[in-house]
């Protein structure tokens, strides 16, 4: 293989570390967003339980 070859073949596999990196950054990222805004609604949820009575 050439050098050119063996560049693009490096470049390929940092593209697609890359890629599965920040796609599990944002799996995580979505995951947390979510459980913050479940605990934010149950709380608001308790809250206005709480006054009713």
């Amino acid at each position: 293989a050439s050098v050119s070859e063996i560049i693009l073949i490096e470049d390929d596999n940092t593209a697609k570390t890359t890629l599965s990196h920040s796609q599990a950054s944002l799996i995580t990222f979505s995951f947390f967003s979510i459980r913050k805004v479940v605990r934010t609604l149950s709380y608001t949820h308790s809250v206005s339980d709480n006054s009713h009575h």
